[in-house]
This record gives C-alpha cells, sequence and structure tokens, in this order.
C-alpha cells in the first residue's frame, strides 16, 4: 500500500524515532515541510514531543499533560492532573493563550495568565487591548473607565451599560448652605451605595456642639459625590427616620431636599398645621442634636 509507514518496535540508544523533514520532502503542506517527531516512547516511560525546525512545539508527558511552549506562550506547571499547559520562558513572563485570531491579522486576541508580580491575574485581551481581568480574589473588573454590561431587556426604554456599582463610608456633617461652619459631634456615620449614577447614602449624625460660624439653611455636607446638575430641580431627596434635641422649631416630620445649586441635603420640616413646609436654620443645631436619615440622588456621573 503505498504512503504508509508501519514502524514496530524500532528504537535506538536513546529510544528516539527520528523522521527528518528531508526525507519526506514530497510530503508537504503548501511550501512547508513536516518537521521532526521524536521520543515517541511512552511504553518506555518517556515523553513524546513534536519538534518544528528542531525547536520542541509539543510534548505530552508522563503525566499525560499536552505542554505548548514557543517563543512566547507557555509557564512551569505544578498540577499532576492531564491538561493543556502553555509554558513561559522565565517566572517573570505572563502566559499568553490565543484563542481568536482573524485570518491575515497580526493583532491576537488572546487570555493572559499574569505571574506571581500580579497575583496571577487572569486578563482578557480583545484587538490587542485589554479589556476585564480576573484578579487574585476571583473578582471580575473591568480595564479602563466605561466598561460594563449591558442588559438587553426587550421592555426597556434604553438598554444603558452597568458600569459602576460600589459601596463604602462617608462622614456627614451640619453646615449652612451659605458660609460654611463647624460644630463637634458626639459620633458621624455613614454609608452609601452607588448603581450607576444613583447614590443612596445613609447617615446618623450627633452634634455636641451648637453649629458656630454657618450661615443660610441647615443642611448635611460630606456627600460621597457631587450632586448632578440639572436644569430642573430637584436631583434628589431623602427621608428622616429620628431626629431629637433642636432647638427654636417643633418639627412634626422632617425631610430632605437637594437641588443642583448645591452639593449638600437641605433639612425641609412640616409642623403639621403649616400649608407650606420649612426650612431649618442653622441655629436650631444645640447640644445632643440628633438625626437618623437617608439621602437619595443622582450624582455627576
Amino acid at each position: 500500500m503505498a504512503g504508509i509507514l508501519i514502524v514496530d518496535q524500532i528504537q535506538n540508544s536513546s529510544n528516539t524515532l527520528l523522521i527528518n523533514s528531508g526525507a519526506l520532502a514530497a510530503n508537504t503542506v503548501g511550501t512547508t515541510q513536516l518537521g521532526s517527531i521524536t521520543n515517541i516512547n511512552s511504553g518506555f516511560g518517556n515523553a513524546m514531543t513534536l519538534q518544528a525546525n528542531g525547536t520542541t512545539a509539543i510534548t505530552v508527558d508522563t503525566n499525560q499533560r499536552t505542554i505548548v511552549a514557543g517563543a512566547t506562550n507557555g509557564g512551569s506547571y505544578d498540577s499532576t492532573s492531564s491538561g493543556i499547559y502553555f509554558q513561559k520562558q522565565t517566572s517573570s513572563a505572563e502566559v499568553n493563550v490565543p484563542f481568536i485570531r482573524s485570518e491575515g491579522d497580526s493583532t491576537t486576541t488572546h487570555l493572559a495568565l499574569g505571574p506571581s508580580s500580579t497575583s496571577g491575574q487572569l486578563r482578557f485581551y480583545q484587538n490587542g487591548s485589554q479589556r476585564w481581568y480576573i484578579n487574585g480574589s476571583g473578582n471580575l473588573t473591568a480595564y479602563g473607565s466605561g466598561l460594563g454590561i449591558t442588559f438587553n431587556n426587550a421592555s426597556a426604554l434604553t438598554n444603558s451599560i452597568l458600569n459602576d456599582y460600589e459601596t463604602g463610608t462617608w462622614t456627614p456633617r451640619f453646615d449652612g448652605s451659605g458660609t460654611s461652619g463647624s460644630a463637634s459631634y458626639s459620633f458621624q456615620s455613614g454609608f452609601y451605595t452607588k448603581i450607576g449614577n444613583m447614590v443612596y447614602a445613609s447617615y446618623d449624625i450627633a452634634a455636641s456642639s451648637t453649629l458656630s460660624g454657618a450661615t443660610g439653611q441647615l443642611c448635611i455636607r460630606g456627600l460621597p459625590f457631587t450632586v448632578a446638575s440639572n436644569t430642573y430641580d430637584p436631583v434628589g431627596g431623602g427621608n428622616v427616620g429620628y431626629f431629637n434635641s433642636f432647638t427654636g422649631v417643633t418639627p412634626y416630620t422632617i425631610t430632605h431636599y437637594l437641588d443642583a445649586s448645591g452639593n449638600y441635603a437641605y433639612f425641609v420640616y412640616g409642623n403639621g398645621s403649616a400649608s407650606t413646609v420649612q426650612y431649618m436654620a442653622v441655629n436650631n443645631v444645640t447640644t445632643n442634636s440628633r438625626v437618623i436619615g437617608v439621602i437619595f440622588y443622582r450624582a455627576a456621573f
């Protein structure tokens, strides 16, 4: 039968079967000759390697692991399970694994597994630019601003990109809407959640002195993000769940009001009989004034 080479238990001193490309010159693909195959001898406890131009390109070791090595690909390994491994040249290099490449395009879309200096980050590259990465803690993170997740919801008027979510703390303080003043506090506690451009900021604040040097209406300053500028007011509001020890006023309810003119939240109240709400004044704060509430608003984004 033409074109068939059968080899049965042929070995040399190094347990190697070497098929040179020159011997297979007629067996070409395009203008590229076949490379050489060495160490086909796994039955004797050796690895099997595939060489190209005299350089090992693929190795199947005795643990049945397929190891791909090249000029830039690869990495050391310590697992004993089977699989495909890409070897790197040095311990400080990262392993690049191509997975999509357009015909004739020199830019490869690939994965990159970083060395120990990057806490083993797994990075996703598209058209040569990093887009996402999984950090050492396993969190998927967008690389660069503006990247996010688009939910193609059929009921949505506009499918927007969710590109910001965070939680944290902030430090609320009593102040005036005009000149800024100061006060002493028993405690100042604040937490926030930001989803897109909406901020939900809760707080618990208690003064241990009067508010001195402040002018204008009483407000809460220290918001974690700048209030959005908008032609139409308001851009936010809020509710007060508990209040105590304000002087000069007898509030029935207290709420918050925000507008685009200042990065703060007003205190407004109703006394149960007035036809309109009233702004609280800076001199209403006294020793032991305490407020627990929440502020929600649209942030500059």
